[in-house]
Formats: C-alpha cells, structure tokens, sequence
C-alpha cells in the first residue's frame, strides 16, 4: 500500500505543480494584457496630440491661405489702377508733347535741312584751308 501512496503523492504533487503552473501563466497573461493595454492607451494618446497639433496647424495654415488670397486680392487690384494710371499718364504725355510740337512749329522758323553729312561737312571744311593755301602761291 505504501507504493500506492507514494504513487498518488507523486500524482498530486505533479497536479500541484500543474496548477501553480496555470496560475502563474494566467497572472503572466493578465499582466501582458494589462501592458499590452496601458501601451496601446499611451500610443493612443499621443497619436491623438500629434493628430490634433496637424489639425491646428492644418487651420493656420488655412487662414494664412485666406489671409494672402486677400492680399493678392489687394494686389492685383493695386496693379490695375496703378497701370490704369500710368496709361492716364501716358496719353497726357503724348497730348502735352503733341501741344508742345504745335506750339513750336508754329513759333519757329523752318530750319533748312542741311544737305551735307557731318563727313561731309567735315571735308568742306578742310578744303576752303587747301584752297586757301593754292591761293597765296
């Protein structure tokens, strides 16, 4: 009987160190689930921050959008009535120029048009010093 004995000790000992065994991992599993858990929240978190800064900035930069849309708005509004001016400004120009012939061709002489080029006159005025010279011989 003593072996049988010895026989279901040793069955019961194997049993018990089965269970602790299953305890242990039960605890082990819990505890993964529970880091597993406490990781997932925390990366959550701070995709949650970094999604919520890219919106925010996202939205600045939607209003600065807006903001130099306006500008440009200003701008191009600027560059027309500035070129609408410089036109004005132009056709004054030529009416005042235009005037300003008038006025001169009316109170001016006709000048003579020249008929020699500046070569031309150039070497007519040497000639009259060469002629000049033949003359005193």
């Amino acid at each position: 009987m003593d072996v049988k004995l010895d026989e279901q000790r040793k069955q019961l000992r194997s049993i018990k160190y089965q269970a602790a065994k299953a305890k242990r991992h039960r605890e082990y599993t819990a505890r993964l689930r529970e880091i597993v858990l406490s990781i997932s929240v925390k990366n959550y978190l701070e995709w949650e921050a970094k999604r919520k800064g890219v919106e925010d900035g996202i939205g600045a930069l939607g209003a600065r959008e807006t903001a130099l849309t306006a500008e440009l708005a200003q701008m191009e509004s600027l560059i027309q009535s500035v070129e609408a001016e410089l036109a004005n400004l132009e056709a004054v120009h030529l009416q005042k120029r235009d005037a300003l012939h008038d006025v001169r061709s009316k109170t001016e002489p006709p000048s003579r048009p020249s008929r020699t080029t500046p070569s031309a006159s150039a070497s007519s005025r040497t000639r009259p010093t060469a002629a000049r010279a033949n003359s005193g011989r």
